[in-house]
Parts: C-alpha cells; sequence; structure tokens
C-alpha cells in the first residue's frame, strides 16, 4: 500500500468516526465499505435495536414449545433439523410452512422428493385427508377432489415454490433471486431438504462439515431464515433416544444457530410395550441448541397423524389411545369451500 492509499483510509478514519459521533449513521455505513473486515459496533448496536423491535420479521414455526425458546427465526439465522433417516423431519418443516403460507413467501429445496410429492403431502396435511384416498378419487376422476388439490396449488399454496433440483450453492443464489423476482416480494424462508444432498467436491464427514460452512455462508449472504435438515449421525445415540449436540457431530453443530433434532421415542428398544403404544403417533421434538440469550433448549412431545402427517400439540386422549379419526374426503371438501 503506498502513501496516497494509506493517507487515503487515515482521512476516511477520521471522517467516520465523526459522522458515528453527529449520529449520521447511513453516512457512516458507506464510508466504511472502504474496509473490508473493519465495522464500527455502532452499525451492530442498529442492526440489534431494529432487529429487537421488529420480531414480527421472525419466522415463527406454528409449534407452541418451540416458538417460546426460539422466539423466532430471524433473517441471515441458520437452523439445523436433524434426525435419522424416516424419523419425522420432513413432516415436521412441512407443518411450519402450512401455518405460515398464508402470509409468508417460502422456498423449498427438495432434491430428495419431486414437487407432485410434495404437494400431495400438503394437501393431506392441511385438509386432513389420506393420501391414498385423495389419489383414488382422483384416478376415478372425481371432480370435487381434482378441484380441490389445483385449488390447494393456486390459493393456499401460491406462496410456496418448490425447486426439486439438485443446486450448488451458486444455483441456490439464482433460484432465489428468481423466486423474489417473481413474487415481487422478498423470501421470509429457505428450507433445504436435505444437508448431504447438495452437491461437493469432498466426499464422507469433510464433506459433509464444508456443505454446512457452506450452508451457513449462504443464509448470511441471502439474508433469510435458513432452516436445513441434517441425517443425524449414527453414533450420536440409540434410536428413539435423543442424542443432543453429538446427533450433528460430521457437519453442522458449530455453524447454526438453533438445532432441532427429531426423534420417535417408540423406535427405543430400551422402552416397555405399554409405553411404546403410548407413544405409538408422537414425535419428540429436542431443541439442543439454541445461541439466542437466555438461550432456552428443552424436549417435549407432539401428535403426528400417522393418516396425514399433521403436526399438532399433544391432547389428553393422545397418550390413551393410538389414534384419532381423520377428516373425509367430503368434510375437507366442505372446509375449503368455506
Amino acid at each position: 500500500m503506498n502513501p496516497p492509499e494509506l493517507l487515503d483510509f487515515a482521512t476516511s478514519k477520521q471522517m467516520i468516526q465523526e459522522r458515528l459521533q453527529e449520529g449520521h449513521i447511513e453516512e457512516a455505513l458507506e464510508m466504511v465499505q472502504l474496509y473490508r473486515h473493519v465495522k464500527p459496533l455502532t452499525l451492530a448496536a442498529d442492526g440489534l435495536i431494529e432487529y429487537m423491535s421488529n420480531p414480527e420479521g421472525r419466522f415463527m414455526s406454528g409449534i407452541t414449545e418451540l416458538d417460546a425458546m426460539t422466539r423466532g427465526f430471524g433473517r441471515g439465522e441458520l437452523c439445523l433439523t436433524i434426525g435419522r433417516p424416516h424419523s419425522g423431519k420432513t413432516q415436521l418443516i412441512l407443518n411450519m410452512m402450512i401455518n405460515n403460507l398464508r402470509n409468508k413467501r417460502i422456498i423449498l429445496f427438495t432434491p430428495d422428493e419431486v414437487s407432485e410429492l410434495v404437494l400431495s403431502k400438503l394437501v393431506s396435511i392441511k385438509y386432513g385427508i389420506n393420501a391414498e384416498e385423495i389419489e383414488r378419487r382422483v384416478k376415478e376422476g372425481d371432480r370435487a377432489t381434482i378441484d380441490l388439490v389445483k385449488r390447494a396449488a393456486a390459493v393456499d399454496f401460491k406462496n410456496l415454490i418448490v425447486i426439486d433440483e439438485s443446486l450448488n450453492f451458486r444455483g441456490m443464489t439464482d433460484a432465489f433471486n428468481e423466486a423474489q423476482d417473481y413474487w415481487g416480494e422478498v423470501c421470509d424462508l429457505v428450507v433445504v431438504d436435505y444437508l448431504e444432498l447438495l452437491p461437493g467436491d469432498l466426499e464422507g464427514g469433510d464433506g459433509v462439515v464444508a456443505k454446512a460452512q457452506g450452508m451457513k455462508r449462504w443464509t448470511k449472504n441471502a439474508n433469510v431464515p435458513v432452516i436445513c435438515l441434517h441425517q443425524a449421525s449414527r453414533s450420536s445415540a440409540p434410536r428413539g433416544q435423543a442424542g443432543g449436540m453429538q446427533a450433528a457431530r460430521y457437519g453442522g453443530e458449530a455453524e447454526s444457530i438453533f438445532m432441532i433434532e427429531v426423534f420417535r421415542k417408540r423406535e427405543d428398544e430400551a422402552m416397555d410395550d405399554f409405553d411404546r403404544r403410548r407413544h405409538a403417533n408422537t414425535l419428540s421434538i429436542n431443541l439442543a441448541k439454541n445461541k439466542r440469550p437466555p438461550s432456552k433448549v428443552g424436549m417435549f412431545d407432539v401428535f403426528l397423524d400417522p393418516a396425514t402427517g399433521l403436526v399438532r400439540g399433544l391432547q389428553p386422549d393422545d397418550m390413551v389411545t393410538t389414534g384419532v379419526p381423520v377428516s373425509t374426503i367430503e368434510d375437507a371438501i366442505k372446509a375449503a369451500r368455506q
């Protein structure tokens, strides 16, 4: 660096400090861009005050116990959702999406499932209909059921964009920008299902760590809340038991702001038959990491409807009986028309 450049930076430093003392934060921010790494903490204070003053800008899951502990997912924050295969991770996140799709715009990156399958699951959850029943009615040409599926896609889920391609981070950025241009509005949440399916050069544990680090950078650059699903480490805990932070030891435990672990207690081989029947339709949610002060963590159970995939709070009868009646197709169609 030659002397004139040094003089420019020295002068700039004095001018930035003067702007901050005078309360001209925006001018100081423009000038501080001369530096690559140094930013006055005053700028962070502005962002913190804005963040605390507008909690409605965060993404709330719609699950009471979880929202009470996290107070929502903010922009630039990564939430890792971890569990064994078929543990209920995707069902949980689909329910979170349905709880918000009326007024939140969501992008789902899911190379694991085609968009048609995602829509089928969403309709089942939204209207309480068994997916097999929907398929049977559509095959029979039932006009009301066909109209219900079309209405769900066009109206109920109009704020959802499903991208079922395998994209790298650059491709995700392009798709993210396209979605915001399509809506004419900012995106409120990005869901990635799941981390291991993101393209990468490294294999095994090193590859997962690299993807988790890349996901953290992408989240901050996109300035959007991100929920990323991640397969739990098999050695973290026996099936049906909480593994805690160790469940993500192959990547993600250091990169995320929040870590949600999902498991089914009924899969615990040490559980007796009576308790296994009681937990036949429960889903256990363990908030194992929460960096938002005061960093509350904890575990609780919810009900997972085995016929529709609906996740809701436990009711008194849920731990006594092994299931509850689900809606008929006629009830769902009637509700949609109201």
